[in-house]
């Protein structure tokens, strides 16, 4: 008897606290009821794929007074289940971590560990911002993969009829997801970066060739020559013709 209520005093001290152990009570020792989880389970791995970190930790919080809801369970039971939980959101999102085995394992050691709820909840909560920060990683490498991909074929297929909503197809993305992710991966958006790359390969034309305005406009993708004198002139403050001519006296046959 004295040994249980040892144990138990040592379970008290675990929810309240080192040194702040309370009498028995009925409530000590219930189950985990984990099934009752799933709702908020699926909810948190939304949160984590959406790089959400406010709702991650708000959906942590609902999922620990879940498992509290009916009484206090065995500390070694509510770390069992945590890790349980933690291990699950992990291998679901193994396409997109690194390492993942290592992850698990050290999830497991720092969860285990914990000596009291608070250090507990705050474990999880570490976790689960630290796995965000490795989504939010390898999203932002992914991005500057597909950017650079994305540029190549811009720079090949400038002279073809581009636009934003055909590349993003091809890409299998949404206009505006895809949009979002140029400009923040670019620092330039899309249709800015293409009338750039179309300009740069108008000058080399009206510097080396004496091809006519209209030809050089269809050549570097603008169907609409009178379109494409007005790009020109907005971007360089001069028109195609008066470029050439000020590039043609220029000594070094250069800009500026």
């Amino acid at each position: 008897a004295a040994y249980a209520q040892a144990l138990e005093a040592l379970s008290r001290s675990f929810y309240l606290g080192k040194g702040n152990t309370i009498p028995h009570s009925s409530g000590m020792h219930v189950p985990c009821k984990t099934a009752e989880l799933q709702p908020e389970e699926r909810k948190l791995q939304e949160a984590l794929r959406s790089l959400d970190r406010e709702s991650a930790l708000s959906i942590l919080e609902r999922l620990l007074g879940q498992l509290l809801a009916a009484g206090t369970p065995r500390p070694s039971d509510l770390k069992q289940a945590a890790a349980r939980l933690l291990r699950d959101q992990i291998k679901q999102l193994a396409a997109f971590v690194d390492e993942i085995d290592a992850l698990l394992q050290e999830a497991d050691q720092r969860i285990l560990g914990q000596n009291s709820f608070m250090d507990l909840k705050q474990a999880l909560s570490s976790i689960l911002l630290e796995l965000i920060d490795r989504l939010s990683m390898r999203e932002e490498s992914t991005n500057r993969e597909l950017i650079f991909a994305c540029k190549s074929y811009i720079e090949e297929h400038y002279r073809e009829e581009l636009s934003l909503e055909s590349v993003a197809q091809l890409y299998h993305f949404s206009p505006a997801y895809f949009s979002s992710m140029f400009k923040s991966a670019a620092g330039i958006g899309f249709a800015d970066y293409l009338s750039q790359i179309r300009l740069e390969q108008a000058k080399e034309r009206l510097r080396l060739t004496n091809d006519k305005i209209y030809e050089i406009a269809g050549q570097v993708g603008y169907k609409d020559p009178g379109y494409f004198i007005r790009v020109f002139k907005r971007e360089l403050s001069l028109t195609p013709e008066e470029y050439r001519r000020k590039i043609r006296r220029s000594p070094s046959g250069k800009d500026g």
